[in-house]
């Protein structure tokens, strides 16, 4: 196609079709030093406005007079260094002075490769922090990424092509981030705003200057490499900053002398090979969503994030004043109907004009299934603490959804067709085989001193009247100033103490060791042993799945702890309510043991250990939300405090 005089970008956009365009005047200001190769070009640039063609029916605007470049282009401004790291929102970031753009107007009137070269020194502005009578780039997420892309390319439009070709994929990129709801993202994470300005300005290009329809286009450009960047990392790996997540871990554990784990691998891709890739590509939109993992635990999960935002653009859900205890039968002219507008709303009220003032048998039901959503005991009661759940607002649950749809996302692999897997702020464990729920029960995990970590193995065998090994920690703190005190605090409670791990090695004697030179900072030369059987805390089965935190599920001595609705009271390993029910199946399903030999094992009161015909994923994860059979969405506390941590670290 024939060059052609830069009309305007709207015809293009408008229609969705790429063109050629040219420039018919330019005025622009370069406070970045350019190459010399850059004012080689400027100088060998000839102005020769080109002539109108009808078949676009635009009018043509008159050149400017012509005039030469300036002997000199004069002190080029400093920018301030901007903030640098990958993923970092640079709203923060410091302002630098405004640019006036005819302050050292060095070219008039040139052609197309005067266009060239001022929106190339418009990209290198922008990226290093200048604004152009206050028109500048803020709120990147990539920013490094970003400023590496256009480095490498010298600073060359990705998305408007040399010759002023608009790439298709501007229009399937903004379809992206307008479905990025969908995916469980925010569009406004994306530049959607900005983005939208920018088009309408560019569209309406007859009315502004060529030299702004130039910042615009470089603008134009940013956000888009941007926006892509940072959506093909949030969709790849999540959007929880997991490096800066474990060095906030490492400090916290330093000021806080508890240890934390989370133990999963990390996922990483090249994004800028990714997006120079997509020049072209005319699947854009379908391989970059294309690089999210799916399994049916996300993708309800998004679902539920969509319908969650659609609350959102509604205006939320009403929020319920206080008041007494309402009951089955209570009456509030008040509170009444806006609790069931709110259980409408969330989807476990299925009235949408109820207009009573009673609580029915109907709402008191839907409160109830509210409350099991929440992990409460379901009481049907409107107290405080289920009032207070209700009022928490929808912005705050579609940050949870985000950030359990990021955790998913992080996980560098399926958890397969069969697996165990336990959900610490759920406190339970779940068999799965299949999508389905073949065994479920309630588990005691660490408590909030001794959280049990992140991780995944697999189960090898189990072991029937276990050993208790003790933990050197509960030895430190719990049991060490009772040995000082009374050396025969061991055998009085059936411990047994060696110096070696070895097979038949002999017991030492806690009254041949003086006690008194160690303390909990001491590094004890002994391990500790309690036989099985009565006050074994591992009660009679310990299911064993290797790992380098010692962490296994067991049966306990202490089955009220199970009553209670947060059950975080063990010093890291995971307690199991029905042990023989997950003993059976295992036994059924994965040994050549049957019932009757395992019962006569455990009769024995011997320890006896039996391998696994094939081994079992166990996966301990920390869900916070999650979607249910009947599209409701469950939501648990917080209990050690990771969401408070990785939320801030989404970049939203």
């Amino acid at each position: 196609m024939k060059k052609r005089a830069l009309l305007s970008l709207a015809v293009t956009l408008s229609i969705g079709v790429s063109h050629v365009l040219w420039a018919k005047e330019l005025e622009v200001v370069d406070p970045i030093p350019l190459t010399e190769h850059d004012i080689e070009q400027l100088s060998q640039t000839k102005i020769a406005p080109p002539q109108p063609e009808a078949d676009l029916g635009t009018p043509v605007q008159q050149t400017a007079p012509e005039s030469e470049v300036n002997s000199a282009i004069g002190t080029p401004l400093t920018p301030q260094a901007p903030i640098e790291g990958e993923f970092v929102d640079e709203s923060q970031a410091t302002k630098t002075p405004s640019v006036e753009p005819h302050s050292q107007g060095w070219v008039k009137d040139m052609g197309q490769e005067g266009h060239v070269i001022a929106i190339k020194s418009y990209l290198k502005g922008l990226l290093s922090g200048l604004n152009y009578q206050g028109v500048g780039i803020s709120g990147l997420k990539s920013r490094a990424l970003t400023k590496r892309f256009y480095a490498q390319r010298d600073y060359r439009t990705f998305w408007i092509s040399t010759d002023y070709a608009i790439n298709p994929n501007i229009f399937q990129m903004m379809d992206a981030i307008k479905s990025a709801p969908n995916e469980g993202l925010s569009s406004e994470k994306y530049h959607l705003n900005e983005l939208t300005t920018i088009l309408d300005s560019i569209k309406s290009s007859q009315s502004i200057s060529t030299n702004d329809r130039n910042l615009n286009i470089a603008q134009l450009d940013i956000y888009l490499t941007d926006a892509f960047l940072t959506m093909a990392k949030d969709l790849y790996e999540g959007e929880i900053d997991m490096d800066r997540f474990h060095e906030l871990l490492k400090q916290r554990e330093a000021e806080s002398d508890i240890h934390y784990s989370w133990d999963l691998p990390l996922k990483h891709k090249n994004y800028i090979s990714l997006l120079n890739r997509m020049q072209g590509d005319s699947a854009l939109q379908e391989r970059l969503f294309g690089l999210s993992n799916s399994n049916n635990m996300l993708d309800t999960l998004k679902t539920a994030y969509s319908r969650y935002n659609d609350i959102r653009l509604q205006g939320g859900w009403p929020t319920i004043p206080r008041g007494v205890t309402l009951r089955l039968g209570s009456v509030d002219k008040r509170r009444i109907p806006l609790l069931a507008k709110r259980l409408y709303l969330s989807g476990d009220f299925d009235q949408f004009d109820f207009k009573g003032s009673k609580m029915t048998r109907p709402l008191y039901e839907a409160l109830k299934h509210f409350q099991r959503r929440m992990g409460m005991w379901d009481s049907g009661k409107l107290n405080e603490r289920t009032r207070r759940e209700l009022n928490v607002p929808v912005e705050d649950r579609l940050k949870t959804i985000a950030l359990n749809i990021s955790r998913l996302r992080n996980e560098v692999a399926d958890f397969g067709s069969e697996y165990i897997i336990v959900n610490i702020p759920d406190f339970r464990m779940n068999f799965v085989r299949d999508n389905e729920n073949v065994i479920g029960m309630r588990v005691v995990v660490g408590r909030r001193k001794n959280p049990t970590p992140i991780f995944s193995a697999r189960m090898k065998y189990f072991e029937v009247n276990p050993y208790w090994t003790v933990p050197d920690s509960i030895v430190k703190k719990e049991m060490l100033h009772r040995i000082q005190e009374d050396p025969d605090y061991l055998a009085s409670r059936r411990f047994k103490m060696y110096r070696t791990w070895k097979n038949h090695a002999t017991p030492v004697d806690p009254f041949d060791v003086d006690w008194w030179k160690y303390d909990d900072a001491s590094r004890l030369p002994f391990h500790f042993v309690k036989e099985p059987g009565k006050g074994n805390p591992l009660g009679f089965v310990k299911f064993m799945f290797p790992n380098s935190h010692a962490v296994y599920m067991h049966d306990t001595d202490e089955h009220r702890l199970f009553k209670s609705p947060v059950r975080a009271y063990s010093h890291g390993c995971i307690r199991l309510q029905k042990p023989q029910k997950l003993l059976e199946f295992i036994t059924q399903n994965y040994t050549d043991e049957s019932l009757d030999q395992i019962e006569k094992l455990k009769q024995s009161k011997k320890n006896h250990s039996i391998r696994l015909n094939q081994s079992i994923p166990v996966h301990i994860r920390y869900f916070t939300a999650w979607a249910n059979d009947d599209g409701g969405v469950s939501f648990r506390k917080d209990i050690y405090g990771y969401d408070k941590m990785q939320i801030p670290l989404m970049g939203r």
